[in-house]
C-alpha cells in the first residue's frame, strides 16, 4: 500500500507540474546582530523584514553565538528562557508552488541532560488561528552536548502551497525544564515548480489597415503552477487588447489565475488600429506572472493612409512648348496625391488599393505635393 501511494504521488506531480522542480531557498534568517544589547523582538531589525513578520516575547541576544555547524552565523540569536511561556513566531511565509519543504535551524541548550523536550515547534496554515505540532528530533544528551545543535525537519504536505505559513517556537508550560534554549539560523527550502504561460501562437499577421479602422485576430492562453494572475500588456499603442468584462479595447488585460490551467484555455482578442500611416509595424503583447518567465505574441500589421472620402473632381494635363507637361486638378479631401504616367503609351499599371508597397520602378520619382 505504501508503494502505491508513492507511485500515485509521483504520477500526480508529473501530470500537474509537467516539468522538473528546482530546489530553492524560500528564506534564510540569521537573526541579525543586536550588538551588546538585549532586545525585544519588536525592537530588533531582522534579516528578512519586511518580507516576513517576526513576533513574540522571547529576547534577542548576542551571548552564546551559534557555532559548530556549517550554517552557524554567530552574532544574534533568539533566547527562550525558563521564566514562563516565552515564544518566537515567524509569519507571512509564502510556500506557494513549493513541495517537499525542509525546515532547519540551530538550537542551543545549556544542559547536557536536556533533550529538547522543553521546546515545542508548531505551524499554522490559517494565519496563526490554530497550530499543529511539528515533531523535533530529540537532542543528544551526555557530556559535551550542552552546546549548539543543527536540526532538520521535513514539513508535512499541509504546509505546502500557502501564502501565509506561520512557524512558532515556544517554551512548554508549565516550565518543568530549567534548561535555557536559543534559536538561530532558520532556513526553509523546497522544490519549486516554476509558473509557465503557454500560447497557441507566438506570431500572427493581419492584413493592411487604414488609419481610423482596425482588424483583429485571436489566440489562446493556458498556464500551469500560477501563483498570481497573468498580465498581458501591449508595447505598441497601435495594437490593443479586448477586455470582455468591460467590453472595451485597451493596452492591457488581466487573466484570472483560476481561469487558467494546463487544460483550461482563455481566448484573447487583439487588434491593429493604426495611429499613423507608417507602413509595416509590429505589435508586441507581453504575458507575465509572478515567478514565471515572460512569453510574447508578435503581431505583424501594415498601416496605410485613410482612404479619401472625396476624390479629385477634375484633372487635366497640358503639354507645354518647352517639353514639359502641366497638370491641374481640384483637390479632394486626401492629404497626398499619386500620379502615374507612362511615356509613349497608355498607362497599364494601376496600384491596387490597400496593397503596399508599390513596385519599385526607376522611371518613377517623388515630387512635392
Amino acid at each position: 500500500m505504501k508503494f502505491i501511494y508513492i507511485l500515485f504521488f509521483t504520477l500526480f506531480s508529473f501530470v500537474l507540474f509537467a516539468q522538473p522542480p528546482v530546489e530553492t531557498q524560500i528564506f534564510s534568517e540569521n537573526i541579525g546582530d543586536p550588538g551588546d544589547d538585549t532586545l525585544q523582538i519588536i525592537a530588533h531589525a531582522f534579516q528578512n523584514e519586511p518580507l516576513l513578520t517576526f513576533f513574540g516575547n522571547a529576547l534577542v541576544m548576542a551571548s552564546e553565538p551559534s557555532e559548530g555547524y556549517p550554517e552557524a552565523s554567530g552574532a544574534g540569536n533568539i533566547f527562550l528562557n525558563n521564566d514562563g511561556p516565552r515564544f518566537f513566531r515567524i509569519s507571512n511565509i509564502n510556500t506557494q508552488n513549493y513541495i517537499f519543504l525542509k525546515l532547519s535551524f540551530g538550537i542551543y541548550k545549556n544542559s547536557a541532560d536536556a533533550d529538547g523536550a522543553g521546546i515545542a515547534l508548531e505551524f499554522s496554515i490559517n494565519g496563526g488561528i490554530n497550530y499543529l505540532p511539528l515533531p523535533v528530533p530529540a537532542l543528544p544528551t551526555g557530556d559535551g552536548t550542552d552546546t549548539w545543535h543543527h536540526v532538520i525537519i521535513n514539513l508535512p504536505f499541509s504546509a505546502q502551497n500557502l501564502d501565509n505559513l506561520v512557524l512558532n517556537w515556544r517554551r512548554i508550560t508549565p516550565v518543568t525544564d530549567s534548561t535555557l534554549y536559543r534559536i538561530d539560523d532558520i532556513s526553509l527550502i523546497g522544490d519549486y515548480y516554476i509558473p509557465v504561460i503557454s500560447l497557441s501562437d507566438d506570431s500572427l499577421s493581419l492584413p493592411p489597415v487604414a488609419v481610423g479602422e482596425y482588424d483583429s485576430i485571436e489566440y489562446t492562453v493556458s498556464a500551469i503552477n500560477l501563483i498570481q494572475d497573468v498580465e498581458i500588456v501591449s508595447e505598441n499603442p497601435s495594437f490593443e487588447i479586448f477586455d470582455p468584462v468591460d467590453s472595451i479595447w485597451g493596452p492591457s488585460l488581466t487573466l484570472d489565475k483560476d481561469s487558467l490551467g494546463p487544460m483550461d484555455t482563455v481566448t484573447v482578442l487583439v487588434r491593429h488600429r493604426p495611429l499613423e500611416a507608417i507602413g509595416d509595424e509590429t505589435g508586441i503583447f507581453r504575458h507575465s506572472t509572478f515567478g514565471g518567465q515572460d512569453t510574447i505574441v508578435t503581431v505583424f500589421g501594415t498601416a496605410i493612409a485613410e482612404e479619401p472620402g472625396v476624390v479629385t473632381p477634375s484633372f487635366t494635363a497640358t503639354a507645354n512648348a518647352n517639353g514639359l507637361i502641366s497638370l491641374q486638378w481640384e483637390p479632394g479631401d486626401g492629404n497626398r496625391r499619386l500620379i502615374i504616367a507612362k511615356q509613349g503609351s497608355p498607362v497599364d499599371f494601376i496600384p491596387m488599393d490597400g496593397v503596399p508597397p508599390l513596385p519599385a520602378n526607376e522611371n518613377f520619382s517623388m515630387a512635392p505635393k
